[in-house]
């Protein structure tokens, strides 16, 4: 969000914020679902933060609004929660071995070839309005989160794999996103 903001600034953060929705909902509800192929295939639905993203559009469009110490409170637990799964990442990189840094580096490259392929049938086959083109431009440019690491962790899915992907992709993403930035600014618009 910080480097969307940054790109497009505070104007188009109510577009920033839907798709950051939107990512989290698909990875807690599809992700999720994918991921429990050993245990319950409905366990996704136990998902607090699919519950709290609905919860949370709910309140927004029905202009509810919340006390401070409750929205204080959400924001002290957002801000502290990206670093802890950093520092869950580094945990798992250092008991590892970097085994798996071609893997990562493919997975990676993949990942940014679906991510360009996925733009170009959004902005044919969907009305996109042209202020929507240089966010997705941006946001399919962007490194795998951490957020897969922890899923991948809580699931037992290769994790380890996982932590070297998402490691990969942001050392790639040293060179990749002011690419995407400079596109998405010049060519988006």
């Amino acid at each position: 969000i910080p480097l969307m903001v940054l790109a497009f600034g505070e104007q188009q953060l109510g577009a920033i914020i839907i798709l950051f929705v939107l990512s989290n909902l698909l990875h807690f509800s599809v992700g999720m679902f994918i991921l429990s192929a050993n245990t319950s295939r409905w366990l996704w639905l136990k998902s607090p933060v699919l519950w709290a993203a609905l919860a949370g559009l709910l309140v927004a469009n029905l202009h509810i609004p919340l006390p401070e110490y409750l929205v204080t409170s959400a924001s002290l637990l957002g801000q502290i929660s990206v670093p802890l799964m950093l520092f869950a990442l580094g945990i798992r990189l250092m008991e590892g071995e970097l085994d798996h840094l071609g893997l990562a580096l493919k997975c990676n490259l993949l990942y940014l070839l679906a991510g360009g392929i996925s733009l170009g049938l959004a902005v044919w086959l969907l009305p996109l309005q042209s202020a929507w083109i240089p966010l997705l431009m941006l946001s399919v440019a962007l490194p795998p989160a951490v957020l897969n690491y922890m899923l991948c962790e809580q699931y037992q899915c290769q994790p380890e794999k996982v932590a070297s992907i998402v490691l990969g992709g942001n050392a790639l993403s040293v060179l990749v996103i002011p690419l995407a930035v400079w596109l998405a600014l010049h060519l988006g618009s």
